[in-house]
């Protein structure tokens, strides 16, 4: 709903700035709640959509932040959550070693729990979304864009809640618990999808340069250490296609490519040559 707008107003003009990111702004809102408030360009539409799909997540119980409300202040749209005030999992996972393990079969398993949850009605699919993203290489690559939306259209289609970009750094700890958050790339289609998508997060993510030796050196043993475990976790929860997540691996690549900073495009170059790709 909307919220008055002058009252909202003033309560913005007095709450306490928490953290400001890419996509929005966070404000102390009372109550153990804080209010996640973004641009004026952002679409109310897709603010409500990410709601419904906490809100099935919840409703499943997966671990997500409650959403009290979706309210508009001044033109923006923003969503009252319950206030999270621990840090990524990532932190805790590279910080206390002696976690790594469960934290990251448990990883898989918040997944798959996400992938048994209910689809609200009208959410995109994840075809239409690889779809529009895939658009943004039609300058720079369209032999590559080609060769993704022929390959896409081959894969099957799906009915499972997809979060769309889970990684360690999309999961907060709190009281000892992770919590998923930013959900505005969730979409219905097959677990398989979503799957491709998380190990190429993790594959391709490279530490920025000063990082700590620990991250860095994490980056070795990713491939032998966080993904195995990360899927040993999903599948105590429910089984996967091998080979499915395979498939969308290098569609996934070439749709990632289109936002990837420069420290990744190595990687997801090597992964799309592999897969046929042209590169």
């Amino acid at each position: 709903m909307t919220g008055d707008s002058e009252s909202t107003s003033e309560r913005l003009a007095n709450s306490r700035l928490l953290d400001t990111g890419a996509q929005a702004e966070i404000y102390e809102w009372g109550d153990g709640r804080v209010l996640r408030l973004l641009p004026a360009t952002s679409s109310p539409t897709e603010l409500a959509a990410e709601a419904a799909v906490m809100r099935a997540a919840l409703g499943a119980g997966v671990p997500v932040p409650a959403v009290h409300e979706v309210l508009t202040i001044d033109g923006r749209p923003g969503m009252v959550l319950d206030r999270i005030d621990g840090g990524p999992m990532l932190s805790v996972m590279l910080g206390r070693p002696w976690k790594l393990l469960p934290l990251v079969r448990r990883f898989g398993r918040i997944q798959a729990g996400i992938h048994g949850s209910a689809v609200p009605a009208d959410l995109r699919s994840v075809h239409e979304q690889v779809t529009a993203q895939l658009d943004r290489l039609e300058l720079e690559a369209p032999a590559l864009r080609e060769w993704a939306l022929r390959e896409l259209e081959r894969l099957p289609a799906g009915a499972s809640l997809l979060h769309g970009d889970y990684h360690p750094l999309n999961l907060l700890m709190n009281h000892g618990d992770p919590v998923v958050i930013d959900w505005p790339g969730a979409a219905v289609g097959p677990p398989e999808a979503d799957i491709a998508r998380t190990r190429l997060l993790v594959e391709a993510a490279e530490p920025p340069n000063g990082s700590p030796l620990l991250l860095t050196l994490m980056g070795a043993f990713r491939t032998r250490l966080f993904l195995p475990q990360y899927l040993r976790g999903y599948r105590r929860v429910r089984d996967y296609d091998r080979e499915l997540v395979a498939r969308w691996l290098p569609v996934r690549a070439a749709d990632r490519l289109a936002e990837a900073p420069p420290n990744e495009r190595a990687v997801l170059l090597k992964l799309l040559q592999a897969g046929g790709a042209p590169v």
